[in-house]
């Protein structure tokens, strides 16, 4: 099932949930604009989960990808940083894990 990711004035959309064996996975969808800049950030919130983000655009192809940030201070959270958005189109933030289970924090902050 697929949620909508909702942008506050700021700019910024935050969304929590689980991820485990049961659910492995959660489709977060937003229309984006082309040229809009994003960094989007699938923190632990709690347990052993070792998180995974995907974008995906409105064709289902993957735009992005990470399994760890590139910022050691997030240890194994995942971050795609200052991706600029190629096309106008509904796009998804799947949140899903590399391994363990437990909740998560999606961050998406767009700057433009």
């Amino acid at each position: 099932m697929t949620q909508a990711l909702s942008f506050d004035a700021n700019g910024v959309a935050r969304v929590t949930g689980e991820l485990d064996a049961a659910f492995p996975d959660a489709l977060w969808e937003f229309n984006g604009s082309a040229g809009q800049v994003l960094t989007i950030t699938l923190e632990t919130a709690s347990g052993d989960l070792d998180p995974l983000i995907r974008l995906l655009g409105s064709d289902g192809t993957v735009v992005a990808e990470n399994d760890d940030a590139e910022d050691s201070a997030l240890g194994t959270s995942a971050q795609v940083v200052g991706l600029s958005l190629t096309a106008d189109g509904v796009y998804r933030v799947q949140a899903t894990r590399f391994d363990g289970s437990g909740g998560y924090t999606l961050t998406v902050v767009s700057t433009s």
